[in-house]
């Protein structure tokens, strides 16, 4: 990837699908580039409704290619994560201010790690702790 250093480290995470790079600051821009561009002005039936029609269109895209792992759509992050398991997006998050994979052990000289290569970790890790969250409610 040759990306400017310039314009590049200016962005904490990079959305990159069809060859069209999205640069963003927040992973709330990155879920409302993924998701729906209103997705925090949305109610929760309305948020869950986004998320399984985002689901039910990569499905459909893939119909024919090569058999991808299930989107897993409980919230935004099991979205997003079985998303860029399934590679159908690919996501880079800045070094210097992890926050989606500050939990995992990387080591690596480059600017952005490839979160992809973490997804089914972070989709694991998320989906322990918030049956964890729920079950301590009970």
């Amino acid at each position: 990837m040759n990306f400017r250093k310039s314009n590049i480290m200016n962005y904490k995470y990079i959305i990159m699908e069809d060859g069209v790079d999205v640069r963003c600051n927040t992973f709330r821009e990155v879920v409302e580039n993924l998701i729906d561009p209103n997705y925090y002005s949305l109610t929760d039936n309305q948020k869950k409704s986004a998320i399984k029609r985002k689901a039910m269109f990569n499905y459909l895209n893939q119909i024919g290619q090569e058999s991808k792992p299930p989107i897993v759509t409980d919230d935004e992050y099991t979205y997003i994560f079985s998303l860029l398991r399934s590679d159908i997006v690919h996501l880079l998050e800045r070094m210097d201010g992890r926050e989606l994979t500050k939990d995992i052990d990387i080591t690596g000289d480059g600017n952005y790690v490839h979160v992809n290569c973490y997804a089914q970790e972070l989709l694991d890790n998320y989906q322990s702790a918030k049956n964890k969250d729920e079950g301590e409610r009970e």
